[in-house]
């Protein structure tokens, strides 16, 4: 599945299939010590593309500047740096393991993230 960030910067996002259903959501509340980022689980409408029917709360991501941040989802606070750990010369990569159980690769670049599945050459 082709997953589309419009915009592309993660922190403020809506995220759709390639059909225009609104799957998921992220915004971002700053303040002086700390951000904190929800991330939202939509329903799709299936008569009205790009719009959502209903929404949850997925998880919430408290990004920490000195310390790895913090991912609070199902109950359990989950530490980046051991959930989904960097990997590349200067960790702006990381690999994780989704729910479907492929392995996937998130890529931060300097104005977008791209998530894109893992290809293993046997």
């Amino acid at each position: 599945m082709k997953l589309i960030f419009k915009p592309p910067h993660v922190r403020n996002t809506v995220i759709t299939n390639e059909q225009g259903h609104v799957l998921y959501s992220t915004s971002t509340s700053f303040s002086f010590n700390t951000r904190v980022t929800v991330v939202k689980k939509h329903v799709p409408n299936e008569f009205i593309i790009g719009r959502a029917e209903s929404s949850e709360i997925l998880a919430k991501i408290e990004w920490h500047t000195f310390s790895s941040s913090v991912i609070k989802y199902n109950g359990m606070d989950l530490v980046t740096s051991q959930f989904i750990p960097p990997t590349g010369i200067f960790g702006r990569r990381r690999v994780f393991q989704g729910p479907d159980g492929r392995s996937y690769k998130w890529k931060i670049g300097p104005s977008a993230c791209i998530v894109s599945q893992l290809r293993i050459i046997p």
